[in-house]
């Protein structure tokens, strides 16, 4: 796979939490490391969701629309990193078992 965005994440939103994989490429050519943690949606969580993007050098963020919990995420990250908004259709086309953590998974790897 062609890597573009070589530092990107994958954002599942809720009402309450966010789960968040960071896709990571190893400059070497071996596997890409993934670093996954959850945040609260409150101000204070997407405080530490973005400290810890720019903590793992993320350039670019994909994020599941659901409802409109996304959008106070978005507007909270935008003019920092490029922002992507998915398709949750296009997320459950995608073959395996759909979790949370698998989801953030499914995005970071598309966006890259």
């Amino acid at each position: 796979m062609r890597v573009a965005h070589p530092h990107c994440a994958g954002i599942d939103i809720h009402k309450k939490s966010m789960t968040v994989c960071v896709f990571a490429d190893q400059d070497n050519g071996s596997q890409p490391a993934y670093h996954k943690r959850n945040f609260a949606t409150h101000s204070g969580g997407i405080q530490e969701l973005s400290a810890w993007l720019q903590q793992h050098q993320v350039t670019e963020v994909g994020m599941e629309a659901t409802g409109v919990y996304w959008k106070p995420v978005w507007n909270a990250l935008e003019g920092q990193y490029g922002l992507h908004l998915c398709n949750p259709e296009h997320i459950r086309a995608i073959p395996g078992n759909k979790t949370d953590l698998r989801d953030g998974t499914r995005i970071a790897d598309l966006l890259a």
